[in-house]
């Protein structure tokens, strides 16, 4: 899509939840080149797993209770 000038996303719903240390270290690397040419949206309840991601964190809360 992009190599057609046409708008494109990247959405990982937890799938480097399983990763170890080093294969999510490895993953961010790509996750960081691939930004410089498209938006990507990684969402995961584990917060703590993508701290050393270059990205700004959005957190999404719910009010019920």
């Amino acid at each position: 899509l992009r190599d057609q000038s046409l708008p494109a996303l990247v959405i990982l719903d937890d799938a480097l939840v399983f990763a170890d240390d080093h294969r999510l270290r490895a993953m961010f690397k790509v996750l960081e080149r691939a930004a410089e040419k498209l938006q990507i949206l990684v969402l995961t309840c584990r917060e703590h797993r993508f701290t050393e991601l270059a990205a700004k964190p959005v957190r999404i809360e719910s009010d019920i209770a």
